[in-house]
């Protein structure tokens, strides 16, 4: 029973992830709208079959009189079970028709609201006065026209320039441009996804949306969540507060103006200040980043840390922008990454892995893994190659440790693969494989001038070690406000969501949201698979230190610790508690030690 549930969902997936990829990053219009109706038609017909009330009752019957053979079963099969039970088969034939109803609706709101922010084309036309204190390479990057630059909502414009541009003016009319993605529309659908997942909740038997939704999770429940938020709150708050007091000072001191830290300024003020007092200019660091060369290293770096070198080879693509990495172990080919790194218009516009075919055994023979890796960095130009800031240097980082995990799977089951974990460790192997971006002997490999080709100076990666928890405080106090908010829409009575994220923003960060703002209309994660579950990149990242933390004790390319990573967590997939993961591999209890110190609490 369930080895055939399991090949047909195999083989089901087999030609609808790729469908799904083409619908977040096809460069054709048309490819992305037959993709999304596609998906649509066949999340609906997925879930009558799921539904069937004949593979309940057997399923169930497996579950009360089968003894699995070995842990590899047991766990399939209790997954299945759980899933299934959880779905509500056991209630009255109206109460389930209405939970399947739900499903439906929620995945339909769900892929209008994602292509609604996909799809948004929001930008402004500015004079070439209003880009100053931005470089040339971001000014040649534009598109121009009638004398007019381009600057868009995508990440390569919007972040370098909130951050860069002097014209506070300009900041203001881009930072409310980006307040409103998605639009009103999306607001309605939050509201009525929102909805659909309490009544949900409130049919299956569970007190809020929270506790449905995570009790199969590391977390469990509400409370254990709401704990970890307040408690990390209470103690990042102090730092926090002192962090936007500092960069009030440094605006009253500057620019001799007594008024509070705006929405808009206080990525422009938080870059004027490194660059004062630590030296540190963010255009000109970003000019030793350049593309080429720090992807060659990241491949450096996996070869000697995990043992996996990963070669380029040809592969049918979406785009021609993309290419296709074979992973190999040893001579033996463990998978196959498609990377897409650079934005188009209707292009997904943050950045995330997606698999394309599972990894699982057919007939005692494994079926190799194909996951995608979509970024979007500044492209290159005629003129120059790609350049990128050291933030985005971690992003590329943290999305290919979701593809190293997804890739190294050995379970013999998909369902049992890596991206199967618990969401709340999903974030984990991610926010592991970032750390090396702040090590200084990985920062001097990986920074490289794009002009010269020289390495980057070792003054400057002082510098930027030393800046590194600048406030880290007001970072940390963000996450949790999006978390806090998150756990809020979902469990209390909230009227109306946007007003109430710029409260919370306002009371936790000292900051007030543009007048404006349209939050949460374009918070995709609300809707692609973090409702309810935003705490965990916070709850994984204290797990992500831990285990990189044993790399700052035994060397930061040792080989050793790195195959036991890949073997004893990655490889491990869902098959295993995530607890026992991580105490295979520690050898001891986790703990938030390494977490509160290198936050420097």
């Amino acid at each position: 029973v369930i080895l055939a549930i399991e090949s047909i969902e195999t083989k089901c997936n087999d030609v609808l992830r790729p469908i799904g990829v083409l619908k977040n990053v096809s460069p054709d219009k048309k490819t992305r709208e037959m993709a999304k109706k596609m998906i649509e038609w066949a999340d609906k017909k997925s879930l009558q079959i799921v539904y069937d009330k004949k593979i309940y009752s057997a399923i169930k019957y497996v579950f009360k009189h089968h003894q699995p053979k070995n842990d590899t079963d047991k766990k399939i099969l209790d997954e299945y079970y759980a899933s299934y039970t959880r779905m509500g088969f056991d209630l009255p034939p109206k109460e389930f028709k209405r939970v399947k109803e739900i499903k439906n609706l929620i995945s339909k709101h769900g892929s209008d609201f994602e292509k609604r922010v996909n799809d948004w084309d929001a930008h402004l036309w500015m004079s070439l006065e209003d880009l100053e204190g931005l470089s040339e390479h971001y000014v040649d990057s534009l598109e121009k026209k009638n004398g007019k630059y381009k600057v868009t909502l995508q990440y390569p414009h919007l972040l370098p320039f909130m951050s860069q541009a002097k014209n506070a003016k300009k900041r203001k009319e881009l930072a409310d441009l980006s307040s409103q993605k998605g639009g009103k529309d999306n607001l309605v659908l939050m509201e009525k996804i929102v909805a659909l997942r309490k009544e949900l909740a409130s049919l299956l038997g569970y007190a809020n949306f929270t506790d449905y939704q995570i009790e199969r999770r590391m977390a469990s429940d509400y409370k254990t969540v709401m704990n970890f938020e307040k408690d990390l709150l209470e103690k990042v708050s102090l730092r926090a507060k002192n962090d936007l007091e500092l960069l009030t000072k440094y605006k009253n001191d500057h620019f001799k103006d007594n008024s509070s830290v705006k929405y808009f300024e206080s990525a422009y003020l938080s870059e004027e200040y490194r660059k004062e007092h630590f030296a540190l200019d963010s255009q000109m660091i970003r000019e030793y980043f350049e593309m080429n060369h720090v992807v060659k290293t990241l491949f450096s770096i996996v070869k000697k840390v995990f043992g996996i070198s990963l070669t380029s080879v040809k592969m049918p693509v979406w785009d021609k922008d993309v290419f296709v990495l074979e992973a190999k172990v040893d001579k033996n080919v463990i998978g196959y990454i498609a990377v897409d790194l650079f934005p188009r218009e209707g292009k997904y516009g943050h950045a995330m892995v997606m698999e394309v075919r599972d990894s699982r055994k057919e007939n005692g023979v494994r079926v190799l893994p194909i996951v995608s890796l979509i970024c979007n960095f500044a492209k290159p130009t005629k003129d120059s190659p790609s350049i990128i800031s050291h933030g985005d240097v971690k992003t590329l980082f943290h999305e290919f440790g979701h593809a190293l995990h997804g890739i190294s799977t050995r379970q013999p089951y998909a369902s049992l693969g890596g991206f199967q974990v618990a969401w709340d460790f999903v974030e984990v192997p991610s926010q592991f494989f970032e750390q090396w971006v702040w090590d200084k002997q990985v920062l001097g490999l990986l920074g490289k001038h794009y002009k010269t080709g020289k390495k980057i100076p070792d003054e400057l990666v002082e510098k930027m070690l030393s800046a590194k928890n600048f406030l880290s405080g007001m970072s940390v106090v963000a996450q949790i406000v999006f978390g806090l908010f998150d756990q809020d829409v979902h469990v209390k009575n909230i009227k109306d969501s946007s007003s109430h994220f710029s409260m919370l923003r306002k009371k936790y960060s000292g900051i007030t949201p543009s007048s404006k703002s349209l939050f949460p209309a374009d918070f995709a994660h609300l809707i692609g698979g973090y409702e309810s579950g935003f705490y965990s990149y916070l709850w994984s990242l204290v797990y992500a230190k831990d285990i990189f933390g044993e790399f700052k004790k035994k060397g930061i390319f040792n080989g050793q610790l790195g195959k036991e990573v890949r073997q004893k967590i990655f490889e491990q997939g869902a098959l295993k508690k995530e607890m026992d993961l991580l105490r295979d591999f520690l050898g001891r209890e986790p703990s938030n030690e390494a977490f509160l110190k290198e936050l420097g609490i």
